[in-house]
């Protein structure tokens, strides 16, 4: 059976099987271009200085655009690395904005680093000999403005692609670009896979932990179940209530039989979870989280 190129599911099959590659791929993309906007801006700049001041010989731009590229890639794969391992490690269970706050604190502090590393080289193996050779009145005053410039530039960038992967995170990998070309605008047919998992005892449960310990958990047990979601190519459809529904397309949900394959993984993480929790007090983790489902 011949299917059509989907690229929200070629997607998320190549960001469950490559995080770290999925990483580097946009953040090198992303600073490639970013790095050739700001060489362009600079080389008209330029340019139109040489217009009233012609004191600098005639520039090209392939030689910016090349400088560019390079920077792009150590700065994407410099970012790509961070952003995935920090996010490992320190991010689980924050907000948004804290993560896109920490994230580009943490960007523009090794950005500002790299970049004064590289403007010290730079000045040392090529701006001096142009300096000297046309006698620019140029100081450390200069370089103080041009790291500053492309501080405030990086810092704006960061913002951006920070709040693009964050965004990218919460739909799911493959959506935002079909979302901004307008693909969801019509509404279309698609066979697809359906599975609703529901909290047993949700009633007695609640009643017997007060309602934000009840919500406390619903939440913590989507939390465990969302890390499994990437792995077995599903979709959340919604959330309702303590209900969650997932969803396939038909070839993503019979490769390997994921769309089944995938209950006994969240059946087992929640049970290794209670055993953790077992031996703390709170009783908050007494809770048992357990899920019956019917698909189709």
């Amino acid at each position: 059976m011949k299917h059509k190129f989907n690229y929200t599911t070629i997607a998320r099959r190549f960001t469950s099987h490559y995080p770290l590659l999925s990483s580097l791929i946009t953040q090198i993309s992303f600073w490639i271009m970013a790095n050739a906007v700001l060489g362009l801006i600079i080389f008209l700049y330029v340019r139109s200085l040489e217009s009233i001041y012609p004191v600098i010989a005639d520039q090209r731009l392939s030689p910016v655009m090349v400088i560019a590229i390079l920077l792009g890639f150590l700065y994407g794969a410099t970012l790509g690395l961070v952003d995935h391992y920090v996010e490992i490690f320190s991010f689980q269970k924050r907000s948004i904005g804290q993560i896109i706050l920490i994230k580009t604190i943490l960007s523009v502090g090794t950005l500002t680093t790299m970049l004064w590393l590289i403007l010290d080289k730079l000045h040392e193996f090529i701006f001096a000999s142009v300096i000297q050779q046309h006698q620019l009145p140029i100081n450390d005053r200069f370089w103080h403005y041009v790291l500053c410039m492309l501080v405030v530039y990086y810092l704006f960038m960061t913002l951006i692609i920070n709040f693009a992967i964050q965004v990218n995170k919460k739909f799911g990998p493959g959506v935002l670009l079909p979302l901004l070309f307008g693909k969801y605008r019509n509404p279309i047919e698609e066979e697809r896979i359906f599975m609703f998992m529901d909290l047993k005892s949700s009633t007695s449960i609640a009643e017997s932990s007060g309602h934000l310990q009840y919500s406390a958990f619903i939440r913590d047990s989507f939390y465990d179940i969302n890390q499994l979601i990437p792995r077995y190519h599903a979709e959340v459809y919604q959330y309702v209530g303590d209900e969650i529904v997932l969803s396939w397309t038909v070839p993503e949900g019979l490769r390997k039989l994921a769309c089944i394959q995938f209950f006994l993984p969240v059946k087992n993480s929640l049970r290794i979870k209670q055993i953790i929790t077992r031996k703390t007090t709170d009783a908050y983790h007494s809770l048992k989280p357990d899920f019956i489902w019917v698909s189709w």
